[in-house]
């Protein structure tokens, strides 16, 4: 709107190019609320620079306020969106064009392509073009809800794009690669931006990108594991071809990653091209029981990880062997640890410690593996099957006694942000109370089997679920009761 933003003067601050935003006062983000000057560039939402990995990684922030004046008056600047992904009719994006430097008034402006006013949601395409005759177009962004998304970003320049993505030919300012086509998982996005994990020769690249992070693997068993601090908005893929091989057995140790948008697969192919590959499984966030045996029937096998979030998890393990060798050593429940099996305690029952798929169960321990002795450990706050609660502590009168039994029916206990709260809640009994001691938890994958309430400890301080929309929804979906936190 006309007098939305002036340059810094009495109340106001000024530094060189800089101006303040005096309707929304002090600018709410990260990377904005600055003027570009150059005949090129790009800019995004700003949500990243919070974040280890650079791009947008960082999602956007809630209640975040920001702009950028973008051109220096010389000759039209033009801009497209290369990447948008924000939450609809909630985080608001605006073009518009400014008669000046001060931006003191602005007008919609005009369209190469296209009819747009406020952008939000998953608009709009690369093929709208933003042109402002007067040298000055600003960008504003406003967003007003907790849900976090991807977010966007921005190329300007001079004139607008001169080819169009997927031609084969590079534009110098507006693309980053073209590969002479419009398919995404080869490198180059069909956007025409570097994907996340490649590298493309070339500025820009008009040649096949290839795998920055990828492993070929003849070995007919082996581990693959990625540690915690992994990077957001990363790539890493595993090609497993041993000569001869008709199939593999998997089984994810453990996973740890954020929900939804950290994602492990795998992936059967009919030859080492793997052109046409058939997913036989995907995992993701945090599951806090072992994971299952999963039968591969192909001769290769390809395993993928994305990392498309800014919240890194613990990182995840996966062991395989050629299936030749898994048959050979053994079935489960033969009381003896085949090649894959992380216990035997010569039976196929649950609840014991030791899985009827020979995994071990959350919350114990084998002293002996092949010969049962698997035990519970009470107070490591980890609820196992055989515990009736698991606080993290051996104390009593909190609840849950120092042999991890109820201390009250129906059960109520109290757990603080260290505890596994994912398996207290997933193991809980029916009409268990679960008290949160002031703090911060993970709201990732926070369900419940059973009528359970979750509420805050009375007479402590604010308990806070953190973690993105999709882990939100997961909460007020499951079957609990929430009381008294805020996410």
């Amino acid at each position: 709107a006309a007098g939305g933003l002036l340059l810094a003067g009495g109340g106001g601050r000024r530094d060189g190019s800089i101006i303040s935003v005096e309707d929304w006062g002090e600018c709410i983000c990260n990377g904005g609320c600055v003027h570009l000057p150059n005949p090129s560039g790009s800019f995004e939402d700003g949500g990243g620079a919070a974040c280890p990995a650079a791009g947008l990684t960082g999602r956007t922030r809630p209640n975040s306020h920001c702009w950028w004046l973008v051109g220096d008056g010389a000759a039209p600047v033009s801009l497209i969106f290369t990447q948008f992904h924000t939450h609809l009719s909630y985080d608001l994006v605006r073009v518009e064009q400014c008669a000046d430097h001060a931006c003191n008034q602005t007008q919609r402006v005009s369209l190469i392509q296209g009819e747009v006013d406020t952008l939000s949601g998953d608009g709009p395409g690369r093929d709208t073009v933003f042109t402002a005759q007067t040298g000055f177009l600003l960008v504003t962004f406003d967003t007003t809800r907790f849900y976090e998304f991807d977010g966007w970003r921005a190329v300007y320049g001079p004139t607008p794009p001169q080819s169009q993505c997927g031609d084969g030919h590079a534009d110098q300012v507006y693309e980053e690669c073209d590969d002479g086509n419009t398919v995404g998982g080869d490198g180059c996005s069909p956007d025409c931006t570097v994907e996340p994990g490649y590298v493309c020769s070339g500025q820009p690249a008009e040649s096949p990108c290839h795998c920055a992070s990828c492993l070929w693997m003849n070995e007919t068993r082996g581990n693959i594991t990625v540690a915690g601090g992994y990077g957001g908005d990363s790539r890493m893929e595993w090609t497993l071809a041993p000569q001869g091989a008709a199939g593999f057995q998997m089984r994810v140790l453990s996973i740890d990653t954020e929900a939804s948008t950290d994602v492990l697969e795998v992936w059967g192919c009919q030859d080492e091209t793997c052109s046409a590959p058939s997913q036989v499984f995907n995992a993701s966030g945090r599951r806090p029981q072992a994971g299952a045996l999963y039968s591969v029937p192909f001769p290769v096998a390809k395993v993928t990880f994305r990392s498309n979030s800014c919240v890194g998890g613990s990182g995840f393990s996966l062991r395989w062997e050629e299936a030749s060798l898994f048959a050979a050593s053994g079935a489960c429940g033969d009381g003896s640890v085949g090649h894959l099996e992380q216990c035997d305690d010569a039976d196929t029952v649950s609840g014991n410690g030791c899985s009827a798929e020979c995994a071990l169960e959350v919350g114990y321990t084998c002293s002996t593996p092949g010969a049962g002795g698997c035990t519970a450990t009470c107070g490591d706050g980890i609820k196992a099957a055989g515990e009736a609660c698991d606080d993290g502590n051996t104390a009593p009168g909190d609840g849950c006694s120092a042999a991890c039994a109820c201390e009250a029916s129906p059960c109520a206990i109290r757990v603080g942000p260290g505890a596994d709260l994912a398996s207290v809640l997933a193991t809980a009994s029916a009409g268990t109370v679960v008290e949160l001691i002031e703090g911060s938890y993970p709201v990732c994958h926070l369900r419940s089997n059973a009528s359970v309430t979750l509420r805050a400890a009375s007479g402590g301080g604010a308990v806070v679920f953190a973690g993105d929309d999709m882990a939100t929804m997961d909460v007020a979906g499951a079957g609990l009761k929430v009381e008294g936190v805020v996410w």
